[in-house]
């Protein structure tokens, strides 16, 4: 239906060329008033309580309420499931296989009483080259190469061979719908079934890792009735979990406490701002937790400023005190207890 004034047009319209005008114009804006409309009856319902996303230095990037838009992108890679609702936990009637993520450990190399710090790179796959430069970097690194990646049995074999540690990286969905997380992403919004059918096709991607660790996901893994599915999943492989803790109320470490899942947590983001000299203030960063607790776990990308910060960093790590380590060995010492502090024979490292 027409709104009065452009029928009131139309009547005093007496070239077919200005008739077509006006009943485009009225047509328009009819089409704008039933698009309001769907969208409205079609936005999802707003969240009661904010997510916080956190930034390299540990400050709060933002806090996210009101309506959250699911990231339909993402997520239509694979058709939605039944949609059935989390009303309990995931239950699995086999028993763990405990201890599979040691099989595929890299040895650590003798730390001698230094404070180790682990260094995992994520979103590996991608950028062919600057996968290949991060492969060449000196090991033991943890690389975590993302599940969509192409290639990806040659590229880990690579990185395997050349001495560094395999994470799956897992596609779990944000907060905010600026950020897309890519194809086959984890959303709580799917239900149980739908969630561990994606990830499931994750783990089949390739082979030889220790764990698996979340990329992006800071709604995600505010979820509980989420998170204890996927980890439940990871536990029942025998694989380790490490937390990007990509939100500072992800509840992700109390519910692998409670599994006795093998698991880690971030303590420094290495490249919100990737360039050489804020990357290496991280880096300092993570020294200073290594000193204080024994041990600390750095998070950084495959970005140039990264890799030509660690380039240099790397070079004489040991000389100044520290031991590289992979993740495997951090959560095999602290049990599986992110925070815990550990006594070291030799606590002293040159400033």
């Amino acid at each position: 239906m027409l709104p009065d004034r452009v029928k009131s047009f139309l009547q005093r319209a007496d070239t077919p060329t200005l008739r077509y005008l006006a009943i485009g114009a009225g047509a328009l804006a009819a089409g704008l008033v039933i698009g309001v409309g769907i969208g409205a009856w079609m936005a999802p319902q707003s969240m009661s309580n904010g997510v916080s996303l956190v930034t390299a230095s540990g400050d709060e990037r933002g806090v996210f309420k009101g309506s959250i838009i699911p990231i339909r992108r993402a997520v239509a890679a694979i058709p939605p499931g039944p949609g059935k609702a989390w009303q309990t936990p995931a239950k699995f009637t086999s028993t763990p296989s405990r201890g599979n993520w040691r099989h595929h450990a890299v040895a650590a190399p003798e730390t001698a009483g230094r404070p180790m710090i682990a260094v995992l790179i994520d979103d590996l796959g991608l950028n062919r080259y600057n996968t290949r430069r991060t492969t060449a970097l000196p090991a033991p690194l943890t690389l975590a190469f993302l599940t969509y990646a192409e290639d990806l049995a040659r590229q880990t074999a690579r990185a395997r061979a050349a001495g560094h540690e395999l994470l799956l990286h897992v596609p779990m969905e944000p907060v905010s719908e600026r950020e897309d997380p890519g194809p086959n992403v984890l959303a709580a919004e799917h239900g149980p079934e739908e969630v561990l059918r994606r990830l499931r096709w994750g783990l089949g991607r390739f082979s030889g890792y220790v764990g698996v660790n979340n990329h992006m996901g800071s709604r995600f893994t505010t979820s509980v009735p989420a998170m204890t599915a996927v980890l439940s999943e990871i536990h029942k492989l025998g694989l380790a979990y490490v937390d990007s803790r990509t939100s500072r109320d992800s509840v992700t470490a109390g519910i692998a406490r409670h599994l006795g899942l093998p698991h880690a947590v971030r303590d420094v983001f290495l490249d919100n701002h990737p360039v050489v000299e804020k990357v290496a203030r991280q880096l300092r960063q993570a020294e200073n937790v290594a000193r204080e607790r024994g041990y600390a776990v750095a998070i950084g990308h495959p970005r140039d400023g990264t890799l030509d910060a660690l380039e240099v960093w790397l070079q004489d790590l040991e000389q100044r005190g520290f031991a590289l380590v992979p993740v495997s060995t951090i959560i095999d010492l602290t049990g599986g207890v992110p925070g815990k502090t550990l006594r070291l024979s030799r606590a002293e490292t040159s400033q």
